[in-house]
Formats: structure tokens, C-alpha cells, sequence
């Protein structure tokens, strides 16, 4: 089951017995949101999905390469403070040699 939710998965410690759980390190992070489908939660749950979580994924896409940063109508800017967040730890570990 961790596979289908984190990519690229590895042990970065060891176990301490085959029932124990292992410090993971992943490259990729899948989640899935579920809504109830009606029309209350349609109007808020669209909001949210362009002002919030569309608006985040802009802002680590302009971080990573500068690609599919087209903002949905309606929203303005990025979300800087996740912005200067991300580029800081984005350079800090690229200059690691990550």
C-alpha cells in the first residue's frame, strides 16, 4: 500500500525486526481528496480546489521548473510565503548535490 501513495520509496534506517516500521525517504507524494458530490460542498470544494490547492501546486511547479504555472482565472498570485519557503529548501539541498 505505501507504494501507491509515496514514489521512489527506500529504508533510510534499518528495521529493528520484520514488524517494525523503517524512516522512509520518498521522491513523490500522491494524496486523494474525497468529497461528498452535492450541490453545498460543490461551490466551496471548487473554491477551495482553484484558490488553494491549484494556486500550491502552481507555486512548487514555478519552484521546480517554471513549468504549467498558468494561474486559473480568477486567482491572483502565487502563494508566496509557500514560495519563498520552497525555493530556499529547493536550492539549499540542489547545491547538496540532491
Amino acid at each position: 500500500m505505501p507504494y501507491t501513495i509515496l514514489g521512489k520509496m527506500e529504508c533510510v534506517e534499518e528495521k529493528e525486526n520484520e514488524c517494525s516500521a523503517c524512516g522512509l525517504k520518498a521522491s513523490a507524494l500522491q494524496t486523494t481528496f474525497l468529497l461528498n458530490n452535492n450541490d453545498f460542498q460543490f461551490e466551496s470544494s471548487n473554491l477551495w480546489e482553484s484558490h488553494v490547492f491549484i494556486k500550491n501546486m502552481k507555486t512548487f511547479n514555478k519552484v521546480v521548473g517554471d513549468y504549467n504555472t498558468k494561474l486559473p482565472e480568477g486567482v491572483e498570485g502565487y502563494n508566496e510565503t509557500l514560495f519563498t519557503i520552497l525555493n530556499d529548501t529547493f536550492y539549499k539541498y540542489k547545491a547538496q548535490g540532491f
